[in-house]
């Protein structure tokens, strides 16, 4: 039944559904992660590389992050071709608002736009959604830094920390706060919240539900290793950025030729846009090793 409902974007599923904005989506859950942080000096773009050639020209050859003005760029996860449609039109709209107001666009502005393309290949018959997700990073005097994330349903979202395509819930684990709920058994000691206190090392808070005579505690937890924080630096940005794309594509060390990344920042009133050469990423692997691996 449901192969009735397939060729056809603009057709409801019996469930409501719109298979072809879902396949999709599952392209690009299919591509090569894309991450973005917000840091209190800029905001970063990582992203994990599929072509790898020696053959490549890599000043060139820019696959999953692109610039769009001097202040806004973005990463994609996706098909790249239709990427190029969306970023060329991006920089259109950029370029005229600049001739039209004499100032730059806002980040948040650009970002309705591109999607409200993106929403129409969704409503229109003969059209195909467009299979690629952006991760739209840019700075404005009113909102400061912004990271915005738009899917090819059109919608968008505006995030502190995230990440689109393959693994990318075992990247945003990474980049959350984890709170969880435990149970700890304790048979060998008398039940004590003074004594758990010590043992744990300041995991608990002071909250005790104690059944002495199973000996077993339950209490919330907040666990210490909160990788994203708001006040964290562009360099402590970037070397989050290394450890969420090694864990999310099962390395322990990244490899700075699989790496893009790039940054946005304000110094003194000039915006800085930065893109890593490979080199430069080489060094920073070299800090993420001493910090995370030899630890």
């Amino acid at each position: 039944m449901a192969r009735r409902y397939d060729s056809r974007t603009t057709t409801f599923s019996p469930e409501g559904r719109l298979y072809q904005v879902e396949y999709a989506l599952e392209a690009i859950n299919n591509a090569s992660i894309t991450i973005g942080i917000i840091t209190s000096e800029g905001v970063i773009l990582g992203a994990d590389k599929v072509f790898i050639s020696k053959l490549i020209d890599k000043a060139n050859n820019f696959e999953k992050i692109y610039k769009i003005d001097k202040h806004i760029f973005c990463g994609v996860a996706g098909l790249n071709a239709d990427a190029n449609i969306l970023i060329n039109q991006s920089r259109l709209y950029t370029q005229r608002y600049l001739y039209n107001y004499n100032d730059v666009q806002p980040v948040s502005q650009l970002v309705v736009q591109i999607c409200d393309i993106k929403q129409s290949y969704t409503q229109y018959g003969g059209l195909r959604p467009y299979g690629v997700s952006f991760l739209i990073a840019g700075y404005d005097v009113k909102e400061g830094y912004q990271l915005y994330h738009t899917d090819p349903s059109g919608n968008y979202s505006g995030w502190f920390a995230t990440a689109i395509g393959t693994n990318n819930l075992t990247a945003s684990s990474i980049l959350k706060q984890v709170m969880d709920e435990c149970i700890v058994s304790v048979s060998s000691f008398e039940c004590k919240p003074a004594d758990l206190c010590n043992f744990l090392t300041n995991r608990c808070f002071p909250a005790f539900m104690c059944t002495s005579s199973s000996h077993v505690i339950h209490f919330p937890i907040s666990f210490p290793a909160k990788e994203w924080k708001k006040d964290m630096t562009l360099q402590d940005g970037l070397l989050l950025a290394l450890k969420t794309l090694a864990k999310s594509t099962d390395s322990e060390v990244p490899k700075s030729e699989k790496i893009e990344l790039a940054y946005l920042s304000n110094k003194d009133g000039e915006l800085i846009q930065k893109y890593l050469t490979e080199k430069e990423i080489a060094e920073l692997v070299k800090v993420y090793t001493e910090k995370y691996v030899k630890e």
